[in-house]
């Protein structure tokens, strides 16, 4: 039953787990007694529009702890094998997909590189939705105009992921390398540009 009492913001027992990183923590095996306690939880929006994946996927990124990885990437497969839905719903409509690859953009600075799990969350976040990746931000940049940036800007030492991801999204929508932003460059000048 306390599975499925939020809080007063909102959030249930697995929100509040998918704020926490630490294998040292929690088990898988807590992930899945919650998801078996409450079956809806995976679909249960808190008061700032986020799905537990929404809150996984924030804070394994904002985080990053390498150590940490296999801790993340065992959430966040049972939060989209919950609800695989999920992955096409968030905050103000951005996507997971959008608000991740935001987030890794925004904290390149700080890092030479992404560790695995936060490639895989993106990669898969992009497969189970690729439209997801044709929305455009203030700048009128799309999904690939992002992962080149990061790239070009980290000269070529982010995780070979990035690249595989990019090169993914090319052959599955040509349209994304065609896009210009509203600087009138495509994602292959936003990387040579760096």
């Amino acid at each position: 039953q306390a599975a499925a009492e939020p809080d007063n913001q909102g959030n249930l027992p697995l929100h509040l787990l998918s704020q926490t990183a630490g294998v040292e923590h929690f088990a898988e095996l807590t992930i899945l007694k919650l998801l078996e306690a409450n079956p809806e939880a995976p679909k249960h929006v808190n008061h700032l529009g986020q799905l537990p994946l929404n809150v996984a996927v924030d804070n394994s990124i904002d985080r990053d702890e390498e150590e940490e990885g296999e801790y993340w990437i065992g959430l966040f497969d049972a939060l989209l094998n919950a609800y695989p839905e999920g992955a096409t719903q968030g905050p103000q409509g951005r996507t997971p997909f959008a608000v991740g690859l935001k987030q890794v953009n925004g904290l390149s600075h700080r890092r030479m590189h992404e560790h695995d799990h936060v490639v895989y969350m993106m990669e898969r976040l992009y497969h189970e939705h690729p439209e997801g990746a044709l929305a455009t931000d203030k700048r009128g940049r799309n999904a690939l105009h992002t992962i080149l940036w990061l790239i070009g800007d980290m000269g070529g030492t982010v995780s070979p992921g990035w690249t595989k991801l990019a090169l993914d999204m090319i052959e599955h929508q040509p349209e994304l390398a065609a896009k210009l932003d509203t600087g009138s460059c495509s994602p292959l000048c936003v990387f040579l540009l760096h």
